[in-house]
């Protein structure tokens, strides 16, 4: 039971990684600066909220990193494809997303698409259609 439990905490944050890697390369782009700020957003953000939420040290939330650095070590999934797995996942395991989650990606996908030169459009575009797509319950 241990193990499945901390599989789909694995799989959680394996999509927020998705997520991320959707909203850094949505302009066909992926920056040093956006990767050092998921690894930065991680550590400030995610481990915190994890310690809080699992009253534990796992620090299963460095996932969130490790799958970023893979799909853009990888080249094959584009933001669009990304950004669909990671809704898909988000209406299957509604859940999950509290509204503090909720609030936490937004915050976290806002400070990514601004670690470079500010936002640019295509990053506006995908962060506005998150936040639709957060607010939906299914």
């Amino acid at each position: 039971m241990l193990a499945s439990h901390q599989n789909k905490r694995l799989e959680f944050y394996e999509h927020i990684g998705i997520l991320y890697y959707a909203i850094a390369s949505s302009d066909n782009t992926v920056r040093t600066e956006e990767l050092t700020a998921v690894k930065n957003l991680v550590e400030k953000y995610w481990l915190p909220f994890e310690a809080e939420i699992h009253e534990s040290n796992s620090k299963e939330s460095v996932y969130i990193l490790d799958t970023f650095k893979k799909l853009q070590a990888s080249k094959v999934w584009n933001s669009d494809d990304c950004y669909t797995r990671f809704i898909t996942y988000k209406e299957q395991h509604v859940t999950l997303f509290t509204n503090s989650v909720r609030a936490l990606l937004l915050k976290t996908a806002s400070k990514i698409a601004d670690s470079f030169a500010s936002t640019n459009k295509s990053e506006l575009i995908l962060l506005a259609k998150l936040s639709i797509d957060l607010k939906k319950e299914s």
